[in-house]
């Protein structure tokens, strides 16, 4: 009677499964090692995803992105398709998490904000920005200037603010600069 080693025949599913892209091969390897490899990607780390990255990980088995010669265990290669995918998944979402604000606390409170560019959100920077102009417009005419120039014409040091103001660009622009923010302030009682 002859003993049956279920590592060849996983290899030889395998190798059809990848190289001949026979489902039914596919299939048998996928029941057989999908909880596995779920187990593996849980504990080096994929967390919640770790369902998604085995798929992914088949998927690439299924349209024969893959190669795979037999020479190696079935498992061990799983592991390693597998692990590429975890390695893919995380370099997407560091791409994706890479333009995010980071989150604002205060003491130990979250402070979430509301979603941006709903309509209540534009309406309220529109309303602020406009009750902005209109205090910066009631300034003497030098703070004024120096204000402008520096917050919405975008100069970024004194210089800059003193050739557009055409002063001798001195100190005296960052001192207006100042006088002005003070003067805001105590408009909008902050």
């Amino acid at each position: 009677m002859r003993v049956r080693n279920h590592k060849i025949e996983d290899r030889i599913l395998l190798k059809k499964a990848a190289r001949d892209g026979c489902r039914k091969s596919l299939a048998i390897i996928y029941d057989k090692y999908r909880p596995i490899i779920c187990d593996y990607l849980l504990k080096i780390g994929a967390g919640d995803a770790c369902e998604d990255i085995c798929q992914s990980a088949f998927m690439q088995l299924h349209d024969n992105k893959c190669y795979y010669n037999g020479s190696t265990d079935a498992k061990s290669y799983l592991f390693g398709v597998a692990f590429n995918q975890f390695k893919q998944h995380l370099k997407l979402l560091k791409e994706k998490t890479y333009g995010l604000s980071p989150i604002k606390v205060k003491g130990d409170l979250l402070v979430k904000h509301i979603i941006h560019n709903c309509p209540a959100e534009i309406l309220e920077k529109a309303e602020s920005y406009q009750k902005i102009v209109e205090i910066i417009s009631e300034l003497p005419s030098k703070s004024r200037c120096a204000i402008w120039y520096s917050f919405f014409e975008s100069h970024k040091n004194s210089c800059q603010v003193g050739h557009a103001m055409s002063s001798n660009g001195s100190e005296l622009p960052r001192k207006r600069v100042a006088y002005a923010v003070k003067l805001i302030r105590k408009k909008m009682n902050i």
